[in-house]
């Protein structure tokens, strides 16, 4: 019985400790400019704002898989993790096929 309870708890605070770390967001800092590179290699897909300014908020997003990441004036980011359902919620929005846009 003793045995059981342990493995069911072992498992439980596995799987919630997975699931919790996976969507924690990572703060970290990142320069304008490192973020207008990386932005500009994602090609059509990195929708990027704020980047050409020396001032205010600034990001970017992966407009095909939903990854963002997002800077505060001072320089501070979050990076989100790309959620699967990006694409079709996308799809939903816009009435037909997904577009490529971005909003700050």
């Amino acid at each position: 019985m003793f045995r059981t309870l342990l493995a069911a708890t072992a498992l439980i605070a596995a799987l919630s400790s997975t699931a919790f770390a996976s969507y924690a967001p990572i703060k970290y800092p990142k320069g304008r400019a490192e973020l207008a590179v990386a932005c500009e290699k994602l090609g059509s897909a990195g929708k990027g704002y704020g980047l050409d300014s020396t001032s205010g908020a600034y990001g970017c997003r992966n407009t095909e898989t939903g990854g963002a990441i997002q800077c505060t004036p001072d320089g501070q980011c979050t990076d989100y993790s790309a959620d699967f359902r990006w694409k079709k919620i996308q799809e939903i929005l816009s009435g037909g096929k997904a577009q490529k846009q971005f909003h700050a």
